[in-house]
């Protein structure tokens, strides 16, 4: 993948997070927008945005609290602007 000085919501990124089935690490790549850990739909049938969940608060939300507990990865980056 090649460097970008800018990832919407909608692309593919990097992520780093640890393998299903062991304790190692792996990179995949994921969308932005987190997604409730509850929801069954396909991503297409989703008509409200997540993209601004705040890290302050995102382990208090019930739309996120799960995921921010049992699925957590590192997002390689060198700059954040909000």
């Amino acid at each position: 993948m090649q460097s970008t000085y800018n990832i919407a919501s909608t692309q593919l990124a990097p992520i780093i997070r640890q393998a299903e089935d062991e304790d190692d690490l792996k990179l995949a790549f994921a969308m932005w927008e987190p997604v409730p850990s509850g929801w069954k739909k396909p991503l297409s049938e989703k008509k409200f945005s997540t993209f601004n969940a705040k890290s302050e608060d995102a382990a208090e939300k019930s739309s996120f609290r799960s995921a921010w507990k049992k699925r957590p990865c590192l997002v390689p980056m060198s700059g954040y602007y909000e």
